[in-house]
């Protein structure tokens, strides 16, 4: 049994990119146009508060001389911190000093976000709100609640806030600019995928170098066709 093997040349792509030029424009720009109306008139704005914390060494055992040794145990203690802020007896409880309900308290604990500045011994603290006011507060909250924990459980009070969380002023989410910007290329990747499927799946003889690829005769004379026919 004998296979056809089906080939595709520059001049085949050129030719459908321009049969199907107005889907291929089309369809990326109203992919654009609805991601930019979701974005801008659908999606809440969510803005997110900082603070940044330095684990320092306990005030009884600071002395003159600092080894490596210290340093590398100290940098340790970052990763420790960063898992007991969000543990829920740290986030439950800088939710009670805050005075927000149960089901807030909830919402903005999934928000927390602990990372670690490098192979520093600073911590930056996240959480996200579609409040900036409530971001800011729980934020601040936070950290006292971790600093208490800490000096109960660890029995080192060595958390020292270095940068307060401030209101933030725009949201970080959802980015506009790149939901359309994402719509758009997808758009335009799908409209080149049906295009080249439509061309596939239609089996007619559409231009006549096709006839010569089909019968491997070469072309002799063609009739043109005349004005008014069709």
């Amino acid at each position: 049994m004998e296979t056809t093997e089906t080939t595709i040349d520059l001049k085949d792509i050129a030719f459908i990119f321009k049969k199907h030029l107005k889907m291929i424009i089309a369809l990326p720009l109203l992919a654009a146009l609805i991601a930019g109306i979701i974005s801008f008139f659908f999606m809440d704005p969510v803005y997110q508060a900082n603070a940044s914390i330095l684990i320092n060494r306990p005030s009884n055992e600071i002395n003159s001389s600092t080894s490596v040794n210290d340093i590398t145990a100290y940098q340790k203690l970052v990763s420790t911190y960063a898992s007991m802020a969000k543990l829920e007896i740290v986030y439950q409880n800088a939710g009670v000093q805050a005075g927000f309900p149960e089901d807030v308290i909830k919402e903005l604990a999934k928000t927390i976000s602990v990372t670690p500045e490098g192979d520093t011994q600073i911590l930056r603290v996240s959480v996200q709100s579609g409040e900036p006011e409530l971001a800011q507060q729980y934020v601040g909250a936070l950290v006292q609640s971790l600093k208490v924990v800490a000096a109960e459980k660890l029995g080192q009070d060595n958390l020292q806030l270095l940068d307060p969380p401030s209101l933030p002023e725009k949201p970080v989410a959802p980015n506009k600019t790149m939901n359309v910007a994402i719509a758009f290329v997808l758009g335009g990747m799908i409209a080149v995928f049906i295009a080249f499927l439509i061309e596939y799946l239609d089996t007619r003889v559409k231009r006549p170098e096709e006839i010569e690829d089909v019968t491997g005769l070469p072309i002799i004379g063609m009739i043109p066709l005349l004005e008014g026919e069709e």
